[in-house]
């Protein structure tokens, strides 16, 4: 165990919280907003304002990309920020894949947390913090490669499925978003895919819930 892990000091309401999460009962804040559409497995969504702490890295396989970044926006919300402040956790949740050590599952993160592939061949990692914070009053980061970013109102496409998670099964899942989205042409999307994880990964496998999610070109 690294360092690193072992400076988060986990405040014990986070970890009664893990007790019904083993049956996909969710207790944590989740992002708000309004579902405009819905087809079986697949949903239009338009989300209110967030403020969002994120990191990129590129030159990493995937798997170590996920362990690296997860630990640094663990760190964050477990006092790794100028407030010294434990941030309070909501959902959804990433589940780690990673070679090597593996993180306890006591810190498994319980934020808005999503992963997406950039432009120059990397992939940013990012949770959004719950709506008490702005921009202005959000904990500052100790770790100078984490950044904090207001988002504007957005919609987005969304593909639902249950299940653990891989990479191959990430890339299935986007195949039938982008499939769907054909079958759809008053909906344009704009940017690339999004995974979205709400679930621990001592949950049990068939009550987790994943996504895949695209941003839109505005409805209006």
């Amino acid at each position: 165990m690294t360092n690193e892990t072992q400076d988060l000091q986990i405040p014990l309401k986070e970890k009664l919280k893990s007790i019904p999460e083993i049956f996909g009962i969710r207790v944590n804040e989740e992002p708000e907003y309004r579902v405009i559409s819905t087809d079986g497995d697949f949903e239009v969504r338009q989300y209110s304002r967030q403020v969002i702490a994120k990191v990129s890295m590129k030159g990493l396989p995937f798997d170590d990309f996920r362990e690296a970044a997860f630990k640094k926006l663990a760190n964050y919300i477990f006092k790794g920020n100028k407030a010294n402040e434990s941030i309070p956790m909501t959902s959804p949740v990433m589940e780690q894949h990673g070679s090597g050590e593996n993180i306890p599952n006591q810190i498994a993160m319980k934020t808005p947390l999503f992963q997406q592939e950039t432009e120059e061949g990397g992939w940013t990692m990012s949770f959004i913090l719950p709506k008490e914070f702005t921009l202005k009053d959000a904990p500052k980061p100790d770790d100078s490669d984490i950044s904090l970013e207001e988002v504007a109102p957005y919609e987005v496409a969304v593909h639902s499925y249950s299940g653990n998670n891989s990479l191959e099964k990430i890339k299935t899942h986007e195949r039938h978003l982008a499939d769907w989205l054909k079958s759809q042409p008053q909906l344009k999307m704009q940017g690339k895919f999004m995974v979205a994880q709400y679930d621990a990964p001592f949950v049990i496998p068939l009550f987790k819930r994943n996504e895949i999610q695209v941003r839109l070109e505005s409805l209006h």
